[in-house]
């Protein structure tokens, strides 16, 4: 299933508390993020996008694993795709379990469902965290992807 919101940010902080589960500082998801660069703005990357001082070596979508994983070993918390969760969007409401959309409702276009983590045309600023926002349900983009979960189950 999709993560909830509270399960996504634990998962990409993986005990860190500061800004990027990278550091303190944006110019540490240069080693752990794939957003817009300096090799995105030279290679393809729109106007419109906000591109960050490093070079990644990528434009858009990266291979999984060219970026170190967090404490938890998982590879592109920010940065890559931003990643639905399984909430409605509340505003206000950050990293709550909320109600589950339910994707059989008449129309899912109107369901404002969040997503996280920032994507490959996104700045460090997208890439927090904390950082969320939404989209409606049925929206469908090169840049949003989807990381399920499963529970851990413990002896």
């Amino acid at each position: 299933q999709l993560p909830n919101e509270e399960q996504w940010e634990y998962a990409c902080r993986a005990g860190m508390t500061s800004p990027w589960w990278t550091g303190s500082t944006k110019e540490s998801l240069s080693r752990g993020a794939n957003i817009a660069d300096q090799y995105a703005k030279a290679n393809g990357g729109l106007a419109d996008w906000t591109f960050e001082p490093w070079d990644d070596g990528h434009t858009a979508h990266a291979p999984v694993g060219n970026y170190e994983p967090n404490a938890f070993g998982l590879h592109d918390m920010a940065g890559n795709v931003t990643e639905w969760c399984r909430n409605r969007f509340v505003e206000d409401e950050p990293a709550k379990s909320g109600a589950p959309v339910v994707m059989e409702d008449a129309d899912a276009s109107e369901h404002r469902v969040v997503v996280r983590g920032g994507s490959f045309n996104d700045d460090a600023l997208s890439a927090r965290s904390s950082h969320r926002r939404h989209a409606p349900a049925a929206t469908r983009a090169t840049n949003l992807g989807v990381r399920p979960s499963k529970p851990l189950v413990t002896q």
